[in-house]
């Protein structure tokens, strides 16, 4: 590579590659990229399409529920309504669409009091003005926050999260999450943890509504037994409990059933406007939160269109930090080829792209359990390779 092709960025001092800073903080290369991508959101807002409740024959909910309702290989569409097929839809994704539901449905007190009684039958004199939100808000992008907390009385925290991915670090996040919240109500409370006097505390509990594929979920996960299990004393845990099941008609089982309606909506339409306004229409049809959506309509189809943006403008961005890494990679090895030998440089190259991937995808908060999906797949690497150059990346980030 000359000279004259090695730039250095005019901005933050950085190489430049293609036109493009290496460094992703810098929009250097990028400005008209990005300029296209707002043009593109603009032009991304389709029509509404006219839906008669016979257009479609409406799936029953058993098969809503069933286990089998995801292809792997099935043909999807994007925004555009273009058709491609697609391995997998990142989970991320999926996870934010049904939960930004969530939280906008208990946002409204009326159907938090549902929640509330749904978990706790036998509190029959319980009132909207008993219930006080304390969820921990996403204020910074990497900061800790949760789905939705609420108080009653102010003697019982209520913590409950809505997960489309399993995975048993459910107990870690809710472990951290009720840490933060007792420390956010010990500083409103002025009580110090310092002071002689025992400090008065809520009692609290902590739930997780399921709404993946995994069969045979736990009814609850025990940090415990998780992750301690052999040792003879445990003199620290935290018990989460789960809720998988459509089985039922309170607001936590139709909430579960709304996410199998979209999934089954999804598989037809694609992520477009059709399969939301389906979706609502066959839960209107079902008496599936119905008064929500007959109030909310435009506003679910609303906060699901914009993550459906999100999720094309985070595709296109880690397409692209990845084809920066990989070059990058690659510059590394050849200048080193040219002093060790071409092929060490080669591989020397491939290291530095795997690690320069690892780094990038680490600053996007994805989770190490996708990173070495991605990861071993494109370089074609096995698991414990992958353990190894994690470590070394994590080393040079921390």
């Amino acid at each position: 590579m000359s000279e004259q092709e090695r730039k250095i960025c005019p901005k933050c001092g950085e190489r430049v590659l293609e036109g493009r800073c290496t460094n992703l903080k810098c929009n250097y290369g990028r400005e008209k990229e990005n300029g296209d991508v707002e043009k593109v959101n603009k032009e991304d807002t389709t029509k509404q399409e006219n839906i008669t409740s016979d257009e479609k024959h409406i799936p029953s909910l058993n098969l809503m529920c069933d286990d089998k309702i995801k292809s792997d290989n099935e043909v999807d569409v994007d925004i555009k309504g273009n058709r491609f097929e697609e391995k997998k839809e990142p989970e991320i994704v999926k996870r934010k669409i049904k939960d930004s539901v969530f939280t906008n449905l208990f946002k409204d007190k009326k159907y938090l009091l549902q929640l509330y009684q749904a978990l706790h039958p036998e509190d029959t004199t319980a009132t909207e003005a008993d219930l006080e939100y304390i969820t921990i808000e996403n204020i910074l992008v990497d900061a800790l926050y949760n789905d939705l907390g609420f108080a009653v009385r102010d003697r019982l925290f209520i913590l409950a999260e809505a997960q489309s991915t399993w995975s048993e670090n459910i107990v870690i996040r809710a472990f951290l999450y009720l840490a933060k919240t007792y420390q956010n109500y010990f500083d409103n409370t002025k009580q110090s943890l310092f002071r002689p006097e025992k400090v008065k505390m809520p009692k609290a509990e902590l739930y997780v509504i399921y709404t993946g594929d995994r069969k045979n979920v736990p009814k609850e996960i025990s940090m415990a037994k998780s992750y301690f299990e052999g040792e003879k004393e445990n003199f620290v845990d935290v018990k989460v409990k789960l809720f998988s099941s459509c089985d039922g008609d309170s607001i936590i089982h139709q909430y579960i059933i709304f996410t199998k309606v979209y999934d089954e909506q999804r598989k037809q339409y694609g992520r477009t406007e059709k399969a939301i306004r389906e979706t609502i229409r066959i839960c209107k049809d079902r008496n599936i939160l119905k008064e929500y959506f007959e109030s909310k309509e435009r506003e679910v189809v609303d906060i699901m269109m914009t993550l459906y943006n999100e999720e094309q403008i985070m595709k296109t961005y880690k397409e692209d930090i990845e084809r920066i890494a990989r070059q990058a990679g690659l510059e590394e090895g050849i200048l080193r080829g040219k002093e060790a030998g071409l092929e060490e440089g080669i591989l020397k190259g491939k290291e530095e792209g795997i690690l320069n991937t690892i780094e990038i995808l680490l600053e996007t908060g994805i989770d190490k359990e996708d990173i070495m999906e991605k990861v071993t797949k494109k370089y074609n690497i096995t698991n414990e390779s992958f353990k190894e150059y994690y470590k070394k990346a994590m080393g040079r980030v921390s």
